[in-house]
Parts: structure tokens; sequence; C-alpha cells
């Protein structure tokens, strides 16, 4: 039964995906996201996984999980569509200031920054994915805020308006080995991300279905690949149960809601998220670590907990264990706000692009542009780093209405309002 419910799922999602990539022109959209992950993740990997090891969860609980993932799919096109194209003033003024080579200056400090973590462990540089194990307490700062200064820095190498081929490769070269000694998959993806999505929403290239298939065989070639170098010790053979014995999030999502002795914590978790993930430990050397989801951590898995090594991803359980049964109502309206958002930021990437834009959209796009590992960051903490993006780097020129099948489609005559938008 769980089998059937997966799959059903699956083919409601892509449903969807397929309708917004007509609607849009554009098989690369605001879908792609959870078509490339989320789907492989909770979907195909949770499949194969179910199918050898057997399912360890209730149908019930395989039911609530695939029906939320399908309705949050759903809100998020509704929000998407609902929401006129039009542009919004979301931004206020800020001055525009010029610093040269400023991308390298970025490149520069998240080399200097992450530089004594890798001082401390020399002789792991081969294995970097046992650094990033080894730092989990005590090096927040130093690890995320150097990944966001490779990733701002490229958004601003990318955002500008003359680029030296050798020199962007030099860059590339340097950011990607940065963020490999980092010792996560996701970080390398991110800047793989960073640059599809600049393509696509900032300088309008379209990938019809034959481009999003070597696309989709693209990505499952480059995150084995990096799965495969990070877990050091895994045989080739069996790296296909190994991935997807990697991804748990809908069985530890499944795990808590058939946990009939966990009351719900009433938002606890995620207040907890948002503010201690703000406070380095450095200044609060008594923050608990127990906190937001390595509470989960620590009841579902006190081994790892002690370990410090490493937190298993709860997926929905996390909402799951705040709002209980609710958290299906919460799952979706923050689909529909996040498609609502999306909406506003696609279309000021297309009529005026700007780096504070194109951060915005990818925090919405599960980009992890500040991979804090502990939940994500207040949004208004993104909103004040993208005025920052906006005054540093310089603003494109508006792209023609005749190439932005939005535009066609409606608010060709707010085109003149636009020009009040200041970002």
């Amino acid at each position: 039964m769980q089998s059937l419910i997966i799959l059903i799922s699956l083919a409601f999602v892509l449903m969807a995906y397929v309708f917004i990539s007509r609607r849009e022109g554009n098989w690369v959209n605001i879908l792609t996201p959870f078509l490339l992950f989320s789907v492989p993740g909770w979907y195909v990997l949770e499949f194969i996984y179910g199918s050898v090891f057997g399912y360890e969860a209730s149908v019930y609980a395989y039911f609530y999980c695939y029906l939320t993932y399908a309705l949050g799919v759903g809100a998020t096109v509704a929000g998407y569509i609902a929401m006129p194209a039009r542009p919004l003033a979301i931004f206020v003024k800020v001055p525009r200031i010029r610093i040269p080579g400023v991308p390298f200056l970025f490149l520069a400090f998240a080399v200097l920054l992450y530089a004594p973590i890798l001082i401390k462990f020399p002789g792991l540089l081969v294995s970097p994915r046992q650094i990033y194990e080894l730092t989990r307490s005590g090096f927040g700062l130093q690890f995320f805020l150097s990944a966001f200064a490779v990733y701002i820095g490229f958004i601003f190498l990318l955002f500008s308006p003359r680029k030296n081929k050798v020199v962007s490769a030099i860059f590339g070269l340097v950011s990607l080995i940065v963020l490999y000694l980092h010792g996560s998959k996701g970080q390398l993806l991110n800047w793989f991300l960073v640059a599809l999505y600049f393509f696509v929403f900032v300088a309008g290239k379209h990938f019809d279905f034959k481009r999003i298939v070597g696309l989709a065989m693209g990505a499952i070639c480059l995150i084995s690949s990096l799965f495969y170098i990070t877990s050091y010790g895994s045989e080739v053979s069996d790296l296909i149960l190994d991935m997807a014995n990697y991804a748990e999030y809908t069985r530890n999502a499944a795990m808590i809601i058939d946990d009939q002795t966990l009351a719900p914590q009433m938002g606890r978790l995620a207040a907890e998220s948002k503010l201690y993930i703000m406070v380095p430990r450095v200044l609060f050397p008594d923050k608990p670590k127990d906190y937001g989801g390595f509470w989960l951590v620590k009841r579902y898995y006190p081994d790892k907990y002690e370990l410090d090594a490493g937190a298993p991803d709860f997926g929905l359980g996390f909402l799951y264990a705040d709002f209980g049964a609710f958290a299906i109502v919460y799952y979706c309206i923050g689909s529909l706000l996040v498609g609502v958002s999306m909406k506003v930021l696609v279309t000021r990437l297309r009529r005026r692009p700007d780096a504070g834009t194109f951060l915005l959209l990818l925090v919405f796009l599960d980009v992890g542009v500040i991979p804090t590992g502990a939940g994500g960051l207040p949004l208004i903490l993104y909103y004040a780093l993208a005025h920052l993006a906006n005054s540093l780097s310089p603003q494109l020129r508006a792209r023609p209405l005749s190439s932005n099948r939005l535009a066609q489609s409606g608010g060709e005559k707010e085109e003149a309002g636009d020009a009040g938008i200041v970002a």
C-alpha cells in the first residue's frame, strides 16, 4: 500500500510540473528544485528502500506525508499562477557602491575565514567529509559564513557587466575547491544551482524537454559522483542502496507521525531554530545543543546526538513535531505564500534584474546560500542581505518585453511604473 501511495503522489507532482512547464514555456522553472532533489529523495529512493528493505512505518504515516507533499506542490503552483505579473517595489532605495574586484574580495574572505579549520585538521584534506563531521559544534560561523561568501561572490561575478572567461574560470575553480573542502555535497550542488537559475531567471535561457532530460541525467551523475566522493568507504556496487538509505527524510517523518507519545511542541522547535542559530556560540557559550531539530535527534537518535557527528534530517516530521496533524495546513499555507513570493521575484527579474532579487529567489528555490544545517534563517536577514547585494552589484539592463513570455500574458502597461522601483 505504501508503494501505491508514493506512486499516486508522484504522478500528481509530475502532472503539476508538466503543467507549469508548458505554461511558462520553460522546463526549468519554480518546480525544478522539487523535481531534481525532492522527487529523488522523497519518492524514488524511498520507493527503492521500501521495495528492498520493507516499509518501517504505518500506512497512515506514509499517506499523511505524501498527501502533504502533493498538496504543497499544488499550493505552490496555485500561488504562483494566482499572483498577477506586476512589478512591485519590494526594496528601499540604497546607495550603489562601486568596489573593483568585489567577487574576488568575497572569495578571499571565504578562504581566510575557513583557513583556520583546514589548519586545525591538515591530515583530513583528502577526506573533507570528516572535517564536516568534526566541526558540527563550535565552528558554525566559520563554516556557513565562508560558504555564503563564496555564493555571494559568485552572484556578483554573474552580475558583472564585463566578465573575462579566464578570470571567471579561475574564480569557479577556487570556489569549488573551497566548497569541496567543506565536506558537504549540498554546498557543491548549490554552486551549480546558482549558475543554472541565473541563466534561466536572469539571462532568460529556455530549456525544452530534451534539455531538461539531459539536465536531469547530468544531475543524477553529479549527485551520485558527489555522494561517492564525500562518502568515503562506500563500494560502487552498493552506491544506490547507500543513497536510498541516506535519503531518510520521509522515513524519519513517518517515524515521528507514528510516535503516539510525542506531544505537539506548539512551534517551540521552529522558534528555537530561528533564534538560536542567529547567535554564535562564541558569544553565547551556554547555548544549548538540543535546540530545534537537534531536540529530535536527541530523542530519536541519541547515539548520533552524543557523537555530535551529523544530524539526521526529519523533513516534514519537524513540522509534525511542532504542530501535530495541523502540520499539513501549515505546510500548504507556507507553500502558497512561497508561490506568491516567487511570482513577485521572477517578475522583477524578468523586467529589471538585480542581485538582491536574485538572492531572495534563490532562498525561495531552496538553495542554501547560508547553509546553517539547523533550520533556515529568518527571512528578514535575507531581505537585509538582498539590500547589501544591490548596493554592491550593478543592475543589469531590463530585457525587452518581446523576450518575456510572462509580460506577453499580461502587465505590459506596468513597464513605465517599474522605473520607480529602486533595488
